[in-house]
Formats: C-alpha cells, sequence, structure tokens
C-alpha cells in the first residue's frame, strides 16, 4: 500500500511476500470497512479479506462483524475469485456459527450485498457468470 493513503490501515505482509496469518491492530481493523471499497490493489484486497476470514474463523471477531463487511465492501468487488471465496467462505461461518434467527437475518444481508455487486458488475463479465457459492 505504499504511496497510499491508508486512512490508518497497517497491512502486515502487504505485497503477500510470505505465508502468514494476519491480523490486524483493532484501528486498522475498524478502518477496513470503509477502505476496502476504495482500494485499487487486487492483493492488498485479499489479503485484509483474507484476514478477516481468518479472524471470523478463529473466534477472534464476530461472524456477524464479517457479514458487515461483506455488505459493505463486497458490491465494491472487481477479482471474480475474491468474490467467490468470500462468499464461499463466510457462507460456512454463518452455517456454523450463528443462531437460527442470526443465520437467517445474515443470509439476508449476503444476498443483498450480492445482488448490489451484480447491479454494478460488466454485463456478461466473469463477476456476473461466477459459480453460485454455498
Amino acid at each position: 500500500m505504499a504511496g497510499t493513503p491508508a486512512d490508518g490501515v497497517l497491512l502486515p505482509n502487504d505485497g503477500d511476500l510470505t505465508f502468514a496469518k494476519v491480523r490486524l491492530d483493532p484501528a486498522s481493523a475498524d478502518a477496513v470497512p470503509l477502505l476496502l471499497p476504495t482500494l485499487a490493489d487486487p492483493l492488498a484486497r485479499a489479503l485484509l479479506w483474507g484476514e478477516a476470514l481468518d479472524a471470523a474463523t478463529d473466534g477472534e471477531r464476530p461472524v456477524a462483524g464479517l457479514v458487515a463487511l461483506i455488505g459493505a465492501a463486497l458490491p465494491a468487488e472487481t477479482e471474480v475469485i475474491i468474490a467467490e471465496d468470500v462468499l464461499t467462505l463466510s457462507r460456512s461461518l454463518v452455517d456454523r456459527y450463528l443462531d437460527p434467527l442470526a443465520r437467517e437475518a445474515a443470509l439476508a444481508q449476503l444476498a443483498d450485498a450480492c445482488a448490489r455487486l451484480l447491479a454494478g458488475a460488466p454485463a456478461g463479465g466473469s463477476l456476473q457468470l461466477a459459480r453460485r457459492a454455498g
């Protein structure tokens, strides 16, 4: 993220130079929902998505927070592989860790994020043709 205003996000392993399970400091994690939709570098976006998914998987952040992040940032995603991975992994987290009432609301939020992603995707592009997650 060199040369990019980071809005307070310190991204360890920027450039994905090594295998590492990244964790953000609390201030950086709080800034991700605002930064992620505007970040041009797909590798940096993938690292931030991976960090959010790992933190939810490891129980370090709530799955509901991940769902909120998806609602805020997924509609701006341009890389099909990122969108597919986020949706596939988040669906299993929602199914596994949320109680039935929270699960229903989370799935509605995910569906809304998908609808907004598709509405903004180029016609016939890879995002519209991506396989169904879950």
